[in-house]
């Protein structure tokens, strides 16, 4: 008998000394590595890659389940074993027999049944007895130990003769006191942070049983964070080799490791205060919101691979792989990542079971819309695009309007009709058998497609379904109560598929690992990229049904573990482990606020990162990707333009040990910008043929910088090849565009009947087809769009039809207004419409995106483009203006449509005007198009509103035309510092290059001037 314990300061390094350390040179000997079970994979990729002698033929890994399955089949023992969910079942017959003997714990859901399973596992694995339960404690907890113990034994006596997975282990050990079969073995448990009193029991028995017991052991390097390590392993082992006389060998490994690692290792969650210098080692990067961040990450991957990476260098771990892992699949999947999610994909979360789950779910939520147009668009139960606008144009909600509307003619129906007859397990249960012999031919005909496309991994999840819900519906009728609800039912068996897992391996060599920073395994990796880095390390909290307080009056002798504190240093641990797993780069992100919009308060473990570094947070949304895809491409392409003078960007050293300190593959480069360089050529730089557009001049007074990187420099994203915000606004603006074309025409027309006739020559007029065809949720899409087109264009007719001014101008271009004080450039333009009436005009502007306050854009420089166009209109029309509006096309939900205002600027304050603005307004008192009601005090005026200007309109336009001439000649003297407005770097794609806010402190909006 002999134990060798593997020493080293992380879990992995001390893992891989193990490892490194087996000598399978005797055939005779066979070496088993028993690992956590998540972790075989990757031990088998680290003893190729660690150990010795190549040659595998007598090792293998496996996990402590399938160590117990292997030697009991080899000592030939048979046993029942219970499944997790027939164990789950068998507490919940445990609580109905006894129910009426409990004092306290008298829930009957299923969900309860589940935490009380739990706890009694959590005994089991304690050694704790149900006689052993201190039900004389005081208070509630005497009480809860009481009825755990009722439950405890009760449950025991159900499953008499068969085995849970705990009593699976513990027949283990008594079997290998009197056994040979493991005298030529050799085994190594390797990346247990601890083991539980009943996994110290077995291995004292295979110590016993076999050759030699080697152990992976963490220690910590400095005291300063010695409390975040479990301290028993040793203990424990050195006190089993005293017990059996076995011979106790402890081998500390060397402390070999680059800088920045060892400074984690010392540093992080330290009393000790360490330093070390970055290197690019360490960058943490802020995020609005889980688009953003995953949107930035992807960048930083693309950035990364396109310099020399493989995929398979990247390691991105989350802290929440059930919530992000549908995004991640979807924005890898447009980047074209190979990329494996080490999550477990469970029976309910399938095709077969979310359409089960999902029909069910309309019935107990009350025929709800949300439901309703689910089912409607799931892929297995038939996408019906008919229903869904049907559900969506009678706003279907709740039985009767569903009846009314929708049953005759969906497919399923029938399936509402008999679960609304069903009383008992039985009847439920055979409606699902029916319900999948229904399904059977669309669901082959769903895996073929899979196939076809080369979506073997998701058919292989998928295919397994209809033997599991089988499975599981014997399994609910084996333990079935006569009378229960639909709700109750659909719960047991949500819960009982969600413990099957139907997951599979990857199928590639070079991928992106994507997993869970708390559960997931992973080796060492040469970037690795943690997401959601706010909510870790995630701690439990003490509120279950056993509280800490709870166990610690159990009786001393007899521990219940692990507690809350333990789970939650174990889980600090992990995180501690996880870290240092960063060969070349770590790189965390977090968002800035929460799920309910407060500001994140960093996690100590970042504070402690940020300490050891020196380190700052950058924004994601300062991450793109031009089409110059580094700073030296940058400065060709300035070179090559306009052929000016050599350079303008000279790289500076960073000195600031605070700033950033990123390697050279990572476009965040300070640049040095030879400022009299570009005065010299500024008029040829930004001035085409002596014009700008207004679209420019707003963006000047955003921020100069951002003109000069957008205008001067013309640096550009590389082109999205998905559909984006962008497409939708070009498509609302051309579907407007010939629909009030249309209108002017004939001044009549069907919104439906023009969508069906115009819809898809607008996609391709916009040149948007290869990107729809590349989505693989076009049909989703374009009824998304096709709705939203709708809507708009029913907001044009209301419009129309409210007011006595009629299009007369569609698309107009303007080019007869000179800016510019010093200067003299002409300002070109286009007004989506201009409609008139008598001898006034209005100019509108559709936007799909956010509008915000005309008056204060107007006074801040940031909304010049209507009161420009109004100027030049006046002199080509010769006639007055009525008012300047941005009609809002973007989607508003409001209670119904008088509510929503599709006007929002300004109208002249003439009561005159504001009559032909919107005609029935005397009848509503309130105007249904822009913000405008009757006054209660005729006195202050007739009406009122924000609409309302409160000077003339000209003079708003003359104020627009000194700030133009003002922007035009700061443009003109090379004006480029970064000044940005509060907006104006938030979504900003030049924050790499001038990096404002870590220079400057805050940005403040100036104000021009005054009006007058």
């Amino acid at each position: 008998m002999q134990i060798k314990l593997y020493i080293n300061n992380t879990m992995l390094d001390a893992t891989k000394d193990m490892v490194g350390a087996i000598d399978n040179s005797d055939f005779s000997v066979e070496h088993i590595v028993v690992v956590p079970d998540k972790f075989s994979l990757q031990m088998e990729k680290l003893i190729l890659r660690t150990m010795k002698n190549k040659a595998l033929f007598n090792v293998r890994v496996v996990g402590l389940t399938a160590l117990a399955i292997d030697i009991l089949d080899k000592l030939n023992v048979k046993c029942d074993i219970l499944t997790s969910g027939e164990s789950l079942l068998l507490t919940e017959q445990a609580i109905e027999n006894v129910k009426d003997q409990l004092k306290t714990l008298s829930k009957s859901s299923i969900s309860f049944c589940h935490e009380i399973n739990k706890i009694i596992s959590q005994l089991k694995s304690s050694l704790v007895s149900a006689e052993e339960l201190n039900e004389k404690a005081a208070g509630i907890t005497g009480a809860k130990y009481h009825d755990l113990s009722l439950i405890y034994n009760e449950y025991q006596r159900l499953h008499a003769g068969r085995f849970d997975a705990n009593e699976r282990l513990n027949l283990l050990s008594e079997m290998l006191k009197e056994s040979d079969v493991l005298k030529n073995t050799k085994l190594y448990f390797a990346q247990f942070d601890s083991f539980t009193k009943e996994g110290y029991a077995l291995i004292r028995n295979i110590v016993r049983a076999s050759l030699e017991v080697s152990v992976s052991i963490a220690e910590p390097l400095s005291l300063g964070n010695d409390y975040i390590y479990e301290k028993d392993s040793f203990d424990k082992m050195l006190s089993i080799s005293q017990e059996l006389g076995a011979m106790l060998e402890v081998r500390k490994g060397q402390q070999k490791m680059q800088a920045q690692k060892l400074a984690i290792v010392r540093g992080l969650y330290s009393y000790e205060k360490v330093k070390c210098t970055n290197e690019g080692y360490y960058t943490l990067f802020s995020a609005n919101n889980l688009t953003e961040e995953v949107e930035g990450v992807a960048k930083i991957i693309y950035n990364l691979v396109s310099r020399g990476l493989s995929y398979k260098d990247v390691a991105v771990m989350v802290s929440d792989v059930n919530k992000y892992q549908t995004l991640i699949e979807n924005v890898f999947l447009k980047y074209d990542f190979p990329v494996y999610i080490d999550s477990v994909t469970t029976a309910d979360k399938t095709i077969l079971g979310n359409a089960i789950l999902s029909l069910f779910d309309v019935v107990i939520h009350g025929y709800s819309s949300e439901k309703l147009l689910g089912i409607f668009n799931n892929i297995l139960l038939g996408v019906n695009e008919e229903l869904t606008a049907r559900c969506q144009k009678y706003d279907v909600e709740g039985k009767g309007k569903f009846k009314k509307y929708v049953s005759s003619d969906f497919n399923y129906s029938w399936v509402f009709d008999e679960v609304e007859k069903a009383t008992s397990t039985i009847e439920y249960s055979n409606l699902i058998r029916k319900l999948c012999s229904e399904l059977k031919d669309s669901f082959n005909y769903l895996m073929q497609n899979l196939e076809e496309k080369t979506y073997i991994k998701e058919k292989n999840i998928n295919i397994q379904m209809f033997d599991i819900v089988n499975e599981t519906l014997d399994l609910i009728d084996k333990y079935k109560f006569d009378s229960l609800s639909l709700s109750d039912y659909i719960k047991k068996f949500k819960l009982l598929l969600s413990f099957k897992q139907v997951s599979t391996v990857p199928t590639f060599a070079d991928g992106i690992l994507v997993g869970d920073a708390t559960t997931s395994s992973l080796l060492d990796s040469k970037v690795l990229i943690i997401l959601g880095s706010q909510s870790l390390p995630i701690m439990a909290s003490d509120n279950g049904l056993l509280s800490d307080d709870d166990i610690k009056l159990n009786f001393a002798d007899k521990k219940i573990e692990p507690t809350i504190r333990m789970i939650n240093r174990r889980n600090r641990f992990k995180l501690f482990n996880l870290l240092t797993l960063a060969k070349d780069k770590l790189i965390l992100t977090y968002q800035v606020t929460n799920d309910e919009g407060k500001k994140t308060e960093l996690p100590a473990f970042i504070t402690s990162l940020n300490n050891i570094f020196d380190a700052i947070s950058i924004k994601l949304s300062s991450f793109s990707l031009f089409n110059a895809n580094s700073v030296s491409e940058v400065k060709l392409a300035i070179g090559c333009r306009k052929n000016f003078v050599d350079e303008y960007f000279s790289k500076i050293r960073e000195e600031d040990s605070k700033r950033y300190q990123l390697e050279k593959e990572l476009p965040f480069i300070d640049l040095k910008i030879e400022k009299n360089k570009i005065l010299v050529n500024a008029k040829e730089l930004y001035f085409y043929k002596e014009r700008i557009r207004v679209t420019q001049l707003e963006q000047y007074f955003v921020c100069p910088f951002k003109h000069f990187a957008c205008y001067g420099l013309e640096l550009k994203e590389k082109e999205d090849t998905q559909f984006d915000v962008k497409d939708f606004g070009n498509i609302c603006h051309r579907g407007a565009e010939l629909f009030v074309k249309e209108y002017m025409k004939r001044d009549k027309v069907h919104v439906e009947t023009f969508v069906e006739q115009n819809f898809m020559k607008i996609i391709k007029d916009e040149l948007l087809e290869e990107k729809l065809d590349a989505n693989n949720e076009k049909a989703s899409l374009l009824r998304y769009i096709k709705n939203q087109l709708r809507v708009l264009l029913y907001d044009i007719l209301r419009e129309l039809d409210c007011s006595a001014f009629k299009p007369k101008y569609i698309e107009m271009k303007f080019d007869n207004m000179t800016l510019g004080d010093k200067n003299k450039i002409k300002m070109i333009g286009k007004a989506d419409r201009i409609d008139v009436c008598d001898d006034y005009f209005r100019i509108l502007d559709y936007k799909t995106g956010k509008t915000g306050n005309l008056l204060k854009e107007l006074y801040y420089g940031n909304k010049l483009q209507l009161f420009l166009y109004q100027k030049t209109a006046k002199a080509l029309l010769n006639k007055r203006p009525a008012g300047v509006f941005y009609f809002n096309a973007k989607y508003d939900y409001a209670k119904n449509d008088e509510d929503k205002v599709v006007l929002k600027g300004l109208v002249e304050n003439d009561d005159n005007i504001i009559e032909k603005i919107d005609t029935t307004i005397e009848q509503k008192s309130k105007s249904r198009i822009a913000s405008i009601s009757l006054s209660a005090d005729e006195k202050k005026g007739r009406y009122k509103g924000s609409a309302i200007a409160k000077e003339r309109l000209s003079v708003y336009e003359e104020y627009a035309q000194r700030v133009a001439d003002k922007a035009v000649d700061e443009i003109a003297e090379g004006y480029i510092e970064p000044k940005p407005n509060e907006e104006g770097c938030k979504y900003c794609k030049y924050f790499s290059i001038c990096q404002f806010e870590n220079l400057q402190g805050k940005r403040t909006s100036e104000k021009i001037g005054d009006f007058k």
